[in-house]
């Protein structure tokens, strides 16, 4: 029966010591949230006070919501060159967009393309001209979009919804029903809008026409500049009128795409060459000139190695093999300005002012050329040369510089 009462008692001791604890822990729980208080709002997404200046009435951020440095968005990795070279894409970004001295109240605005006119010729970045992108901006909450190519500004509009200005901004003053003590002004239900900071642009960009333009004239990674400008109306949807002129702000936003041009290279023209008796003759040769066509991209320079059918073993020259297989010697020599450069087997020639500017197959209907090959044959060898007929079968390959 001791033991018993013992327990008992132990019980409500330990019941009496716990229900102390929980008294304590419940008056932290509302001490931690009277701290709080002393921050005026929530976080949001896109917040100004992250823009490490300030409330500024235009923060851009990534698509998770941390504001950009420098006004470069994170860039379009891993991009490889589109076979019909349309390059297709697109990026996700935030805006928050509000009067600029405390971004209580959300201000209109458009988003539209902008032009280049601090390029850099010596800078690798490429930057794209604006008429050479299409495309289509999109708030993703309402499905609101505006062109990529309109280049109109906002203007002093602050009524919603508007032309000039179709994207809603994001306020940061909660609803209450009044402000400023007697003056009975409600806040606009729709200042507060977080859905309204979410944006995708898809976009599209000829990168032939930059090919041709000269913008893109080396293969690997190469950095494309895609530019955007975001323009507000001149105020806020303040009802107070304190709204006028409180925006009216322009930010120009770079998009980068890290896009991967593949080395290309391409031979093409050549057919075969026919000699007889009656062909023509320069200082004791035989000779036969025969134009062809190399392209390689941005008209970057190239090798040719020239490789015989009929190996001569003594590397003195190439051979034509006839009856019996008895040899006919010949010369090789190619040039594409300047003088002839005589090829041996397996010699692999490319001069510096050797450029591969000839167009693709595909791009070259009037059979452009930009290489020159002659073929010479000793007339006195071929005259004596046993009747019939000699042949060789030569091949040209190209390479890059």
């Amino acid at each position: 029966m001791t033991t018993g009462i013992y327990n008992k008692n132990k019980k409500l001791y330990m019941m009496r010591y716990l229900s102390l604890f929980c008294t304590a822990l419940v008056l932290l729980l509302f001490v931690l949230p009277t701290e709080g208080l002393a921050d005026e709002r929530p976080y949001l997404t896109c917040d100004p006070r992250d823009s490490g200046i300030g409330p500024t009435g235009v923060t851009v951020c990534d698509e998770g919501g941390t504001p950009v440095l420098l006004n470069t968005l994170p860039s379009i990795t891993d991009v490889t060159w589109p076979a019909d070279g349309i390059l297709n894409d697109s990026a996700d970004f935030q805006i928050r967009s509000c009067g600029n001295q405390s971004c209580n109240y959300a201000t209109h605005f458009t988003l539209h393309s902008a032009n280049w006119t601090d390029a850099d010729p010596s800078s690798k970045e490429i930057n794209i001209p604006s008429e050479l992108v299409t495309g289509t901006f999109t708030q993703k909450n309402n499905g609101d979009n505006r062109p990529f190519a309109i280049n109109s500004a906002c203007g002093n509009q602050q009524n919603f919804p508007h032309g000039n200005c179709p994207f809603r901004g994001a306020g940061l003053l909660q609803d209450v029903d009044h402000i400023g003590g007697t003056d009975n002004i409600k806040i606009p239900d729709h200042n507060i809008c977080e859905g309204c900071v979410d944006f995708k642009l898809d976009f599209s960009v000829d990168l032939n026409k930059l090919i041709d333009e000269g913008k893109i004239s080396q293969p690997g990674v190469n950095t494309l500049r895609l530019r955007f400008r975001i323009d507000q109306s001149a105020g806020s949807i303040n009802p107070n009128g304190g709204g006028d002129n409180d925006s009216n702000q322009e930010r120009d936003i770079i998009i980068p795409v890290q896009l991967t041009v593949p080395d290309k290279l391409q031979i093409s023209g050549l057919r075969d060459i026919f000699f007889t008796e009656k062909s023509s003759v320069e200082n004791g040769y035989y000779f036969n000139e025969h134009n062809f066509c190399v392209y390689r991209f941005g008209a970057g320079s190239f090798t040719i190695n020239a490789n015989s059918r009929n190996v001569n073993s003594g590397g003195s020259g190439f051979k034509l093999l006839g009856p019996s297989n008895k040899p006919l010697g010949y010369k090789m020599s190619i040039k594409q300005k300047g003088d002839w450069i005589e090829y041996k087997e397996g010699l692999a020639v490319g001069l510096g002012e050797w450029q591969g500017g000839c167009p693709p197959v595909a791009e070259n209907p009037n059979g452009d050329t930009n290489m020159a090959l002659k073929i010479e044959i000793d007339q006195t060898e071929a005259k004596n040369a046993t009747t019939g007929a000699y042949s060789d079968t030569m091949t040209l390959t190209v390479g890059p510089n």
